[in-house]
């Protein structure tokens, strides 16, 4: 949890230290599910990156499933 803090500290951003964090302080519902999508790139565009558009099906089936 030190070095999760640390890396938060110093200005690392990432989806990981928050779920720990938030789990460790007893924020997050017991049943909690994560559906990522890494993009190709860290670049900023307008809109969504190809790879990002051509996984959404996918996503929001998962969503779906997980929501019902």
């Amino acid at each position: 949890m030190q070095m999760r803090m640390a890396e938060a500290m110093m200005g690392v951003i990432s989806l990981e230290n928050l779920l720990v964090m938030a789990t460790y302080f007893g924020k997050l519902p017991r049943h909690v599910v994560v559906i990522e999508v890494e993009a190709a790139d860290d670049t900023w565009e307008e809109g969504l990156m190809p790879v990002v558009e051509a996984a959404l099906p996918q996503v929001m089936a998962a969503m779906r499933q997980h929501a019902a």
